[in-house]
């Protein structure tokens, strides 16, 4: 092997390495401001608190987010991404049951965050991310295609955060017959 493939070789492999370890920090950091949600106020957290906790320097912070809020974004990103993609197969809506099924089958993941979240009062987040879900969800073809979609939203993130709040008592496939039930009657 000459010697420029080898320094090239030796690039790559040290590229990767940085971009896992930077991995590690981002989610070392979102971890932490979940963590300390859990007991303080959004206000309260500092970003001093935030790397004690994640384990991570100031620069290592400064190098990934701007700000608190980049950091939930991030986080919730990377969480209704798993969602977007396992209920992918079911976009135009033509198998309801399923997607509902998958849709709160998967929430299940992130109960845990999704209730810090929503007792911090930072509900309106995990809103924004169903809103996207749903303008990807719902088919585009009439005029009322965006009420709908926002429509649909609203009332997911409230059954949702109602659903969680108190102990998920109905199992997903319960809760998605319930959803396509009503589903099929708004299309009617």
């Amino acid at each position: 092997m000459s010697r420029t493939a080898s320094s090239n070789k030796q690039l790559q492999s040290l590229h990767t390495s940085n971009q896992l370890s930077n991995q590690v920090v981002k989610e070392s950091i979102e971890t932490a401001f979940i963590l300390l949600l859990e007991n303080n106020r959004n206000e309260q957290i500092t970003i001093s608190d935030i790397v004690r906790k994640a384990g991570v320097s100031r620069m290592a912070y400064y190098r990934n987010y701007n700000s608190k809020e980049e950091i939930l974004d991030s986080y919730m990103r990377t969480n209704w991404k798993t969602v977007q993609e396992a209920i992918s197969p079911y976009a135009g809506m033509d198998d309801p049951l399923s997607c509902w099924t998958t849709l709160f089958s998967t929430i299940q993941q992130f109960v845990n965050s999704y209730l810090v979240l929503l007792n911090a009062g930072m509900g309106e987040t995990i809103l924004r991310f169903i809103d996207e879900l749903f303008v990807e969800l719902i088919p585009n073809d009439s005029n009322s295609a965006p009420v709908l979609s926002h429509f649909w939203s609203g009332a997911t993130y409230n059954v949702l955060s109602e659903w969680i709040r108190t102990g998920m008592q109905q199992p997903p496939h319960k809760m998605a017959e319930i959803f396509c039930s009503i589903y099929s009657d708004s299309l009617r």
